[in-house]
């Protein structure tokens, strides 16, 4: 098997979350869609900023991109034609995800949304093939709206970036920020991006 570049990968990533979340997004939406992947993949440490209409699929392009990324990147990890890949070795232990807003209902749209997909028919199947790695007895579990983790290590937390929350702590390879420009400036550089400087998240 040859190893692809990046588009070539990023175009597979996306077809499968497509699949898996039983989403077929609109063109203007795989681009964007297909550029978080390539970012990820690339681990260029861009911040990416989407301006869309209301209602017009922006948490769903993430929603998909994300629960597709979360099963395939570890799983693509593990394949011996990637063994020398460090842009997906790095996702051996999972693919880490933290969505953040101005208050935590904010970040809730989109994590409820991910766990909505990740409950789809198809992602009952698929979650349940052996070569994924997941343990078909509990795939994955939801933590009181806070926490959706997959048993081959991929998770993804829901946190208010509100002035008063404590935040810091955690290391992210995907970092979401909703509705940012309700966030404090000061609360970006000095609780969010330091949670992505050890990927280049």
């Amino acid at each position: 098997m040859q190893v692809m570049n990046v588009a070539q990968v990023a175009q597979q990533v996306l077809q499968f979350c497509e699949v898996l979340t039983e989403m077929k997004l609109y063109a203007y939406q795989k681009k964007f869609a297909l550029r978080l992947i390539r970012s990820v993949l690339s681990n260029d440490g861009d911040e990416i900023t989407a301006l869309f209409a209301r209602q017009t699929g922006k948490t769903e392009a993430v929603a998909t991109v994300v629960c597709g990324m979360l099963v395939i990147l570890p799983y693509l990890a593990k394949l011996e034609v990637y063994k020398n890949d460090e842009r997906l070795q790095r996702f051996r232990a999972g693919v880490w995800v933290g969505i953040f807003a101005p208050i935590k209902e904010q970040a809730d749209i989109t994590f409820h949304r991910i766990g909505t997909r990740m409950d789809t028919k198809m992602a009952e199947r698929l979650l349940l093939h052996p070569n994924l790695g997941i343990d078909p007895k509990v795939p994955f579990t939801s933590n009181n709206g806070t926490t959706l983790a997959i048993s081959n290590g991929s998770m993804v937390r829901s946190r208010s970036a509100s002035e008063q929350s404590n935040i810091e702590g955690q290391t992210y390879h995907i970092i979401i920020c909703e509705e940012t420009q309700d966030i404090a400036n000061s609360k970006i550089r000095k609780s969010i991006h330091p949670m992505a400087a050890a990927t280049s998240g």
